[in-house]
């Protein structure tokens, strides 16, 4: 059989031609959002502050003035921030602007405006996140809001105290160990709300303040290291580059892990409640209604209720935002309460007071209402201290 080799040469040359248009009109639009971006954030931190920081550099914006560590960075954020009095801006290369807000009237202004769920970081974090409340908007993330109501109940937490003081037993245990030595408390802390978050939102005995190997665990502390360090190096802020370096297939690998883990709970939960609706018996640790339960019994008006992906986004948004959040604001309060020791013995003192004569150390929900001094304290610290950080 005669093959006609001009023709499969044109072919593939019409091939190759059509692909390299494809990939130039995908290069030109992405080159032409980021300066629109670019645009947009010029516009808007024409008079913002400068929080201490130098003008931005045309290309690295601000990454070469912090420092190399994630804590340093932390800290070094907060005093820059407190030097200013209204708004204040940071450059992350060329494209990228985090714009921060000290007034409480930028503040306002900014939860009025009906666009405020859109953040130039989600999409470096939408192949682990998704679409869950953390980032959707819209309807979705009405609907979803609408079918989470009674997860944010404040009563639902409950049942809950006698875990969070499990918890924080082994986390104290663990202060003990130290012997007075200087420790960094965020990672102690951070295992200690990762442990109760998984127990309260999954019923999940991970036992990660002891253990540290657990491969659940070990994943999310990399995914939230690699998303911090994409964002100090400018190439991977496109995600061609990013997906096919050795750190975008590193933070691919361990969403894997995460998500399979989610999964599985799902499913196995899912089979639980199927086999009890059907009046079988369940051999089930836990006696209460945990996050993961009222993900998969919500419904909407129609009866519609959400599927094992949208569950899966939620679980992931929950324990990103809930871990990070409960870590700082637990952390900043000791070291509040380490810097001012007429307060931490207050404090002490009313707890002391409300377990004389119990018998145990042991404090339950309605104990809660009676620390008026702590929640003073707590309070105070809310207000200018941050808790995402």
């Amino acid at each position: 059989m005669a093959v006609d080799f001009h023709n499969v040469s044109s072919t593939i040359g019409f091939i190759i031609l059509i692909t390299s248009l494809g990939l130039c009109v995908n290069f030109s639009l992405t080159v032409f959002a980021l300066f629109k971006k670019r645009w947009k954030f010029l516009k808007i931190t024409e008079s913002v502050e400068e929080g201490g920081l130098k003008h931005p550099h045309l290309l690295f914006g601000n990454l070469r003035e912090l420092p190399p560590t994630e804590e340093l960075r932390t800290m070094d954020f907060i005093h820059r921030n407190r030097s200013c009095e209204n708004i204040t801006r940071m450059w992350f290369g060329p494209f990228e602007c985090v714009i921060i807000m000290i007034s409480p009237e930028y503040v306002r202004l900014a939860l009025a405006n009906a666009d405020t769920k859109e953040t130039s970081f989600h999409h470096y974090l939408q192949s682990w996140l998704g679409d869950g409340l953390l980032f959707s908007g819209g309807a979705k993330w009405k609907r979803h809001r609408r079918l989470l109501t009674a997860g944010f109940h404040f009563e639902i937490l409950r049942p809950y105290t006698d875990l969070f003081v499990e918890s924080t037993r082994v986390f104290l245990d663990k202060l003990d160990q130290t012997k007075g030595e200087y420790i960094d408390v965020f990672n102690f802390v951070s295992l200690l709300a990762l442990d109760s978050l998984l127990k309260c939102s999954c019923s999940y005995e991970s036992n990660c303040q002891i253990n540290e190997d657990n491969s659940y665990i070990k994943s999310v502390y990399t995914l939230i290291e690699l998303f911090s360090d994409r964002l100090r190096f400018i190439p991977y802020y496109i995600d061609f580059v990013f997906r096919h370096s050795p750190m975008g297939r590193k933070y691919n690998s361990h969403c894997k892990i995460v998500h399979d883990h989610a999964d599985a709970a799902i499913r196995e939960r899912r089979a639980q409640l199927q086999r009890m609706e059907k009046g079988g018996s369940v051999d089930r640790k836990g006696k209460y209604v945990d996050f993961l339960d009222l993900l998969l019994k919500a419904t909407d008006e129609d009866g519609h209720g959400l599927t094992d992906l949208e569950i899966r986004q939620e679980v992931d948004n929950f324990m990103f935002a809930g871990h990070d959040t409960t870590t700082s604001a637990i952390s900043w309060c000791l070291y509040d309460l380490g810097r001012h020791p007429d307060y931490q013995q207050q404090c002490r003192q009313e707890i002391d007071d409300l377990l004389k004569d119990r018998g145990t150390d042991h404090l339950n929900w309605d104990d809660l209402k009676k620390t008026a001094i702590y929640n003073i304290v707590h309070k105070g610290k809310s207000s200018y201290t941050p808790t995402c950080t």
